[in-house]
């Protein structure tokens, strides 16, 4: 997650106020600077609450986000609230050996390598005892 997507989704979270909006896009902030569809977007946020005009900001879903599945396609949607509602955490640990994330941990040490400088790296998980 990089420090702007986590310093907003924080923000959004510990702003008391409700008037309150959060937009999660799918590409770079700066692609965002110059993107026509964003560029009004801001400016009607800013008309509604600088220049006290009524141009229907205040009906404008409090979430808006674009969300990857786990196919790498995109999809947008809009919320009443962040995190969303009927959000399922689940934990999930690392399965160094099968390349995957389980909801179970590994009861057994595993290592995955891959070397910095040629495009790998090392890195090895070590699970837990489990008692039986």
């Amino acid at each position: 997650m990089s420090l702007h997507i986590k310093g907003a989704l924080e923000g959004y979270r510990r702003i008391s106020s409700k008037e309150k909006w959060l937009r999660i896009d799918d590409t770079q902030e700066w692609n965002d600077e110059y993107n026509p569809l964003w560029e009004e977007d801001a400016l009607q946020f800013l008309d509604y609450y600088l220049k006290d005009i009524n141009n229907g900001w205040n009906l404008t879903p409090r979430v808006r986000a674009a969300m990857t599945d786990a196919g790498g396609s995109n999809r947008r949607g809009s919320y009443n609230e962040w995190p969303i509602e009927h959000t399922e955490y689940v934990k999930l640990y690392l399965d160094a050996k099968r390349h995957t994330l389980s909801t179970n941990a590994s009861s057994f040490e595993t290592k995955a390598e891959y070397n910095g400088s040629t495009g790998n790296t090392t890195s090895s998980q070590r699970s837990p005892k489990t008692h039986s």
